[in-house]
């Protein structure tokens, strides 16, 4: 690695990089270096990099600039440039694939990278280099990093675990500003150091100007330039050398030859080049990646290019690195293109158009070099963005999309209101809902009434439904409605996307006659696309309230969108038909639905592809395959947070709680399903998915009374839309079963008799047997009790829930041991810890063990401690607390008590301190 300048005056923060450093072969870490342009963070990202290579760490770094980040994957590129022809051969087909075509090196007719492919293959590349040694990511200026590049990284970043990978990083932000950095997110607040790089002392301004330019300054001329510069080393240099210039000298009062900004020292810096070299430098500092090939095609002539490039070499304004040309600064390649009149900037664009080789970038010069509106200009950049979409560039087409817009003739008034509503999409698909709602709540200020208008603010609330807010959403959709006059067609659609809306706000009535309405309108004017959806929503709401299970709607809908080629992957016919097989218990229909809409959406790069992801992980971790779930619920969140849908940010995120709390993960389903309860809450979602693993968590550690608290507001608030019965009014029944308030949990079981349709699938008859023969345990009726318990075993055995088998056989073996049926007991339980331990259910296997241990027998000889009592002694000798021990081992306080208290009586001891001396060894 080349090596780089001593750094001066910032022995702190070099420790802090060794410290980083030291600490990645522990596991992903990430160090941010922030401060203000040219303070010296690149400095010091230097020093790590050369660190990182003396110590044995592989380095892959990218150093973008500020034109780079309009560039789609520029950064990815750099990152792989060394190690990535010994890697492709190594991963799996979609992924290099999706890495060939974002990296540029194939152009296959067609191709297009997708999105999660690409980013997958990334982080297969991370640890594949990590596993031969530990590796470090470098990003000097981050901010400049391509958003395509920056997606990939968060991607992988988000992913590891404990591979040893680090990631180093600079950031700008202004003086007295804490900008966000969003990959700090990526590894949580634990594994992301923030290092801020402030002034320079007096003694460090006076040590750099000496070792950098062979200059002693006097004290006046120190403490004048320390003062000018802010102690900011790249202003201070530059003050020197405009010092130096002027005799190196200044005489007390007088003025310091000092520009007055950053603007001006670069201006007089690059003034010292001749004009011919100036306007050469100006055609690279244009380009996204300028390159001498580039350059010399420019000005029409190799020589020129080399010799005016070798001025700004000699100047120590550019670096020349093979064909690449690097300024030494970013800042120094804006400023100087910044300089030049607009006139000159759009000569200079139209001048790289013509020599530009990649489609994307050619558009963005004819762009810029455009001198107002300009309909071919348009469809050139309209063309590019479609090109960048298929290759998985989304920020990229949003632009360009943009860009479109902005050059389409106001005349040409189809154009523009057509190019609108796809920037607009683009935006949103990008990320950026808060430009695509700028674009649309711009159009609509411009007094635009009728079909347009309700166009606009249809679009408007199909961005802010699933982005902002659903009730934001629902209020422009009926705002659209009330814009028509008597235009059915838009009436039709505009209803069946509000209905889903609708429903969580208006309840369950309200969205049933929308729904008629839209496939009333759409069946009578041949909109077979509004029709499949309407009837897909037509029979969700339908089974939502347990009224009926309509088949043939569902199977009508799907047959139109099969004919139709396929439509929206969130709440299309198919994905509200996988939701109802799921509901009824089909998952072996509802899997390969599920499967072909993830494919689909990650082939399209379409952000949609969350929920089909969300309700697959359901699907898996309903089965008991929680492993395949985690994976799907973090991908779901992952794409929730890449593409900018806020409201859809939770929905991955409860199911990771739902996950946790299945695999007795007690804190971290407690952060996940708190942290999603204030998001949907807000937002205007309804709280049910956070609520149900919250509750089902403080179930699982019969902590009845909370499990009802959180349980309930979600039961009420679906029954208060017209939903009687929802999953987790069965949890909430079975806590309050655990009080003792059984009068209250029977009403509640009750609630079932309104929605006959559900008591058909055996899931349903499965849960209602358990908490049915709960509630009679409860109330003393151990026979009515078992009589239930059995039944709720016998179906639940025919369905393809385990853990939900699980916890029947964990309360018909207590109700059995209750009524002295040992060895049924015994046989029961033990079936019940089987499949606990199976799933891996920690939490529900601790429980069956304990229930096993009441039955006596087989208990243990005197002495003989389990494995989970041999774990909570060691806590407790080391001097742990039961709330300690329990937050350890992941049990409730009251299963640590019980414990110890079986475990006094078995090794004879009263108290701690007896404890400790009956477990200490003997001595020789």
């Amino acid at each position: 690695m080349e090596a780089v300048r001593a750094v001066v005056g910032r022995q702190g923060e070099l420790a802090g990089i060794d410290e980083f450093l030291a600490g990645v072969r522990e596991g992903p870490r990430a160090l941010f270096v922030e401060g203000e342009a040219g303070i010296g963070k690149s400095s010091l990202w230097k020093a790590g990099l050369e660190r990182a290579d003396a110590s044995g760490v592989r380095v892959l770094s990218t150093r973008p600039g500020g034109a780079e980040v309009k560039l789609a994957f520029a950064g990815l590129s750099d990152l792989l440039d060394g190690p990535i022809s010994s890697l492709l051969p190594q991963l799996p087909p979609p992924q290099r694939t999706a890495l060939e075509i974002a990296l540029l090196l194939d152009e296959r007719d067609g191709g297009h990278a997708d999105d999660r492919a690409a980013a997958a293959g990334f982080l297969s590349c991370l640890r594949k280099l990590a596993a031969e040694a530990p590796l470090l990511v470098a990003v000097d200026d981050m901010q400049w990093l391509d958003a395509a590049s920056a997606r990939v990284l968060a991607f992988a970043c988000r992913r590891l675990e404990t591979e040893p990978v680090g990631l180093l990083a600079t950031v700008r932000v202004a003086e007295g500003e804490a900008e966000p950095v969003e990959l700090d997110t990526a590894f949580g607040s634990d594994r992301a150091e923030h290092l801020p790089v402030g002034p320079l002392t007096v003694a460090a301004i006076y040590e750099l100007v000496r070792s950098h330019l062979g200059i002693a300054l006097s004290r006046p001329a120190l403490l004048r330039i320390h003062e000018a510069s802010g102690g900011n080393p790249f202003f201070a240099l530059e003050l020197a050398r405009a010092l130096e210039r002027a005799g190196g000298g200044t005489g007390p009062g007088d003025p310091l030859a000092v520009p007055a900004s950053l603007r001006q020292l670069v201006r007089r810096r690059l003034a010292l080049l001749p004009n011919a070299a100036a306007e050469t430098l100006r055609l690279a500092a244009g380009l996204s990646r300028p390159t001498l090939t580039a350059v010399a095609l420019a000005v029409d002539s190799n020589e020129r290019a080399e010799r005016d490039l070798g001025f700004a070499v000699e100047a120590g304004l550019v670096e020349l690195r093979g064909d690449d040309i690097h300024f030494t600064h970013p800042l120094l390649a804006s400023i100087h293109f910044d300089s030049a009149s607009s006139r000159t900037q759009r000569a200079v664009h139209r001048r790289l158009a013509e020599v530009a080789i990649d489609p994307e970038e050619r558009a963005r010069h004819l762009a810029r070099g455009a001198e107002g509106p300009d309909g071919v200009i348009a469809a050139v950049l309209e063309a590019a963005a479609e090109r960048a979409q298929r290759r998985g560039a989304i920020a990229a087409g949003a632009e360009l999309a943009e860009q479109a817009l902005e050059l389409t003739p106001q005349h040409a008034g189809d154009d523009v209101h057509r190019r609108l509503l796809v920037a607009a999409e683009r935006r949103y698909a990008a990320g950026d809902t808060a430009r695509a709602v700028e674009l649309l709540e711009a159009a609509l200020a411009d007094g635009r009434r009728g079909h347009e208008r309700a166009e606009l603010l249809w679009s408007l609330g199909k961005i802010t439904f699933e982005g902002q807010d659903t009730r934001v959403g629902l209020a422009h959709w009926h705002a659209a409605l009330e814009e028509l006059d008597g235009d059915d067609l838009l009436r039709a659609r505009i209803l069946e996307s509000l209905v889903f809306a609708a429903f969580k706000s208006e309840g369950s009535a309200a969205a049933r006659s929308y729904a008629n309405e839209a496939a009333a309108l759409a069946e009578r004017l041949g909109d077979l696309r509004t029709l499949a959806g309407a009837l897909s929503q037509i029979a969700s709401l339908e089974l939502g309230r347990g009224a009926a299970y309509e088949l043939d709607l569902f199977e009508r809908a799907v047959a139109l969108e099969d004919e139709l080629g396929g439509l929206e992957l969130d709440y299309g016919p198919t994905a509200q038909f996988a939701t109802a097989l799921m509901e009824a218990g089909e998952y072996d229909r509802a899997r390969p639905l599920l499967e072909r809409l993830c494919e689909r959406g990650r082939g399209s790069g379409d952000a949609a592809v969350h929920q089909p992801l969300v309700n697959l992980a359901f699907l898996e971790s309903e089965v008991g395959n929680w492993e395949r779930a985690e994976e799907l619920a973090r991908e779901a969140y992952d794409v929730a947070i890449q593409t900018g849908r806020e409201a859809a940010e939770p929905k991955g995120m409860f199911t990771l709680a739902w996950i946790d709390a299945a695999r007795g993960r007690v804190d971290a389903a407690r952060t996940r399903g708190k942290r999603a309860l204030v998001l949907t809450d807000g937002r205007g979602w309804s709280s049910g998915g956070p609520r149900a693993a919250l509750g089902f968590l403080e179930l699982s550690l019969e902590n009845y009374e909370a499990a009802y608290e959180v349980l309930m507001p979600a039961v009420e608030r679906y029954r208060s839309l017209g939903v009687p019965v929802i999953e987790q009014t069965f949890d909430a029944a079975e806590a309050l079963a655990a009080l003792g308030r059984v009068d209250e949990a029977r009403e509640l079981l009750g609630r079932c008799d309104e929605a006959p349709a559900l008591l058909r699938f055996p899931i349903t008859i499965a849960v209602v047997a358990r908490v049915r023969g709960l509630i009679a345990a409860a109330e003393g009726d151990l026979a009515a009790a078992e009589d239930s318990l059995a039944e709720a075993v016998r179906v639940g055995g025919e369905c393809t829930r385990p853990l939900d088998l699980g916890r029947s056989l964990l309360a018909l073996g207590t109700v059995q041991r209750r009524l002295r049926k040992k060895q049924a007991a015994r046989l029961t339980l033990e079936r019940g810890l089987e499949i606990f331990s199976g799933l891996g259910a920690m939490i529900w296997a601790e429980r069956a063990r304990r229930e096993l241990a009441r039955i006596g027998g087989r208990s243990s000889p005197r002495g003989e401690l389990s494995g989970t009592e041999s774990d909570i002694v060691e806590l407790v000798v080391l001097g742990r607390s039961n709330k300690e021990v329990a937050e350890a081992l992941h049990l409730s306080t009251k299963t640590v008590e019980w414990n110890l208290s079986r475990i006094y009586t078995r090794l004879g001891v009263h108290s701690r301190t007896q404890l400790a001396a009956a477990r200490r060894p003997e001595g020789p």
